[in-house]
């Protein structure tokens, strides 16, 4: 009796152990399946933040080779070199945009750490108004900027850039042909 009692504890603890190992393995599979839905869901926003970026350079190539190719057709040409200096600026801009998503790759997979550092923000702007000048110039739109030069931000310069590239990209996407896009910055409370 004692050992048919001992027997059937000790059995019912171990399927006891083995239902808690089941609970916990589920557990790790709900807290995986969440992880892979997250990881997705950054994945879709990366790749629409490709296409968003890369859309005002590669429009710019595209127009601008349409136009040098037509004046070469009729033998026209004044302003060749102007589109193709534009052409040439443009490609190089969207390899900076690629590079530039490369590292935030790296950064969202965790190969590359957060790296902020004291900037000067009238270089980072101007720098990303270079990248979407071609945009703006096909819709005839100006881009001013009224910051001081002696503005200083302290960030990741490649995050900075990013999130500069949407806000003045989606300036000039909603702005209208001939319009202006004013670019400010000042200092308050230091």
């Amino acid at each position: 009796k004692v050992s048919f009692m001992g027997d059937f504890s000790h059995a019912f603890n171990a399927m006891i152990e083995k239902l808690r190992e089941k609970e916990k393995l589920k557990e790790q599979i709900r807290i995986q399946n969440e992880d892979l839905k997250r990881l997705n869901a950054e994945k879709d926003k990366f790749f629409s933040i490709i296409a968003h970026d890369l859309k005002s350079p590669f429009n710019a190539i595209l127009g601008f080779s349409e136009l040098l190719a037509e004046q070469v057709k009729q033998k026209d040409m004044d302003g060749i070199d102007k589109y193709a200096d534009i052409i040439v600026q443009s490609s190089g801009k969207a390899l900076t945009l690629l590079m530039n998503f490369m590292e935030w790759s790296r950064s969202q997979t965790g190969r590359m750490t957060f790296a902020p550092a004291e900037l000067n923000l009238f270089e980072i702007v101007s720098q990303t108004t270079d990248l979407l000048h071609a945009a703006a110039m096909q819709k005839s739109i100006g881009i001013e900027m009224a910051i001081n030069d002696e503005i200083r931000v302290f960030a990741d310069s490649a995050m900075l850039s990013t999130i500069l590239r949407n806000l003045i990209s989606n300036a000039i996407k909603y702005t209208k042909p001939g319009g202006k896009i004013t670019i400010a910055a000042r200092k308050e409370n230091n």
